[in-house]
């Protein structure tokens, strides 16, 4: 059975899911000493954990939105790719937050979200066919005032990873443009 738009709209449903557990959690364990803390070996396992982490229902609530709206229209569009670039975002976004970023504890999924914005307003430029540039333009008229969130407009927000995540999430579209399949007989084109 081949997984479709739809299955990965199902598990960025599980995804959102996941982070509201991890809020929950949050009343018990003390998870947000796991943010990512730029430049101290122990803020590493921020990369990973940074995501799961949010400070108040409101942060959580925006983010899950967020998710939603550039989940979704990502999963539906790439199907099980979707989690391809989450990861990549999450990774690659976070080690840069870790090596640049301002002294701070740097936390939530908004890096992820904005990885997806990237990656969607890229994805039509290093990919010249006909629905992932309907998609790029989609996402500029409809959401591009997202972009303002790159500016360090608010010192209680961490605009370095909204920055380095839709950094990453342009660097999945490139890289996915080098590996993508020709439509006629699967074979890979540069």
């Amino acid at each position: 059975m081949r997984y479709t738009g739809f299955g990965a709209v199902r598990d960025i449903l599980i995804f959102i899911a996941v982070l509201w557990v991890a809020f929950l959690l949050e009343s018990i364990f003390p998870l947000r000493n796991f943010g990512i803390q730029p430049r101290h070996l122990h803020g590493l396992i921020g990369i990973l954990a940074a995501p799961l982490i949010h400070a108040n229902t409101a942060h959580i609530a925006a983010n899950s939105i967020g998710l939603l709206v550039f989940g979704l229209f990502c999963g539906i569009l790439e199907g099980e790719r979707v989690f391809g670039v989450i990861a990549w975002v999450m990774v690659i976004g976070g080690l840069l937050t870790w090596l640049f970023a301002r002294p701070a504890n740097h936390m939530g999924a908004s890096g992820i979200i904005f990885g997806l914005f990237g990656y969607l307003i890229f994805l039509g430029f290093f990919n010249h066919r006909w629905y992932f540039i309907a998609a790029s333009i989609i996402c500029l008229i409809g959401f591009g005032s997202t972009i303002y969130g790159i500016l360090p407009r608010y010192p209680s927000v961490s605009w370095e990873g909204h920055l380095f995540g839709f950094l990453s999430g342009a660097l999945a579209a490139k890289w996915r443009s080098r590996f993508r399949t020709d439509g006629s007989n699967g074979s890979r084109v540069s």
